[in-house]
């Protein structure tokens, strides 16, 4: 964990947090089943729930006061506050799962061979490579393992704006205008993840051409208003 703060003279703060972390498990949930009963160890891999790199920047800015004459412009340019916070995670692992034959010999899930790039070629809505991805040979466990590939990673942009009123000496207000996911960018938070092919050792079957697309994202651009008295 990495931690740096500053606060500068002209009523401008500015806070940056960085995490590197590493959440390993042999399963995700209490419920979850191991793959492969004669080796548990197979299963072992990062948690659905890992973020290895967490990079947040946040700030607050007091824009300057201005001296008037005038009640009006004093009280309407004055007070006004920005504050912001950008966010990089890692994406999260995703499992993989495939058809096959293990002759019952599993409690878990099959998954594929992994026989090429996961990543190529990829784009936000079709995240992963079908090309890189095989059926096992029957009898055998795919070499893909546990929560073998990765969500996209997260780039966010959250930024509001804020007005103070002194009503009286000891009635105050707020006026408060938020917005999140500033940019409006997609953020993928799920994807496909049923691989199958039409027979041992082949690829991705015809009738599979969802596999590795986008079926899940965060919020779009959400904008929230407020306002507070205080006294």
């Amino acid at each position: 964990l990495l931690r740096v703060s500053r606060r500068f003279s002209d009523n401008f703060s500015v806070n940056f947090n960085y995490t590197y972390s590493r959440v390993m498990s042999i399963v995700d949930n209490d419920s979850d089943t191991v793959n492969n009963p004669f080796n548990i160890a197979q299963n072992w891999a990062p948690a659905s729930y890992d973020q290895t790199n967490v990079a947040t920047l946040d700030f607050v800015y007091m824009l300057p006061k201005v001296k008037s004459d005038n009640l009006f412009v004093k009280h309407a340019i004055n007070g006004w506050e920005l504050s912001g916070m950008i966010r990089s995670q890692s994406g999260m692992p995703v499992n993989i799962t495939s058809n096959g034959n293990l002759y019952g010999v599993n409690s878990g899930s099959q998954y594929p061979n992994l026989v090429g790039d996961p990543y190529a070629n990829n784009n936000s809505f079709q995240w992963l490579n079908p090309a890189a991805f095989q059926r096992p040979a029957d009898g055998q466990y795919g070499t893909l393992g546990r929560n073998g590939v990765r969500l996209p990673a997260i780039r966010n942009v959250d930024a509001s704006i804020m007005k103070n009123f002194a009503i009286t000496e000891r009635v105050k207000a707020t006026l408060r205008a938020e917005v999140f996911n500033l940019f409006n960018h997609p953020q993928v938070w799920g994807i496909n993840t049923s691989f199958s092919g039409d027979n041992p050792l082949s690829g991705i079957s015809s009738s599979n051409a969802a596999f590795g697309q986008a079926n899940n994202y965060r919020d779009a651009r959400t904008l929230q208003l407020a306002a507070r008295i205080s006294f």
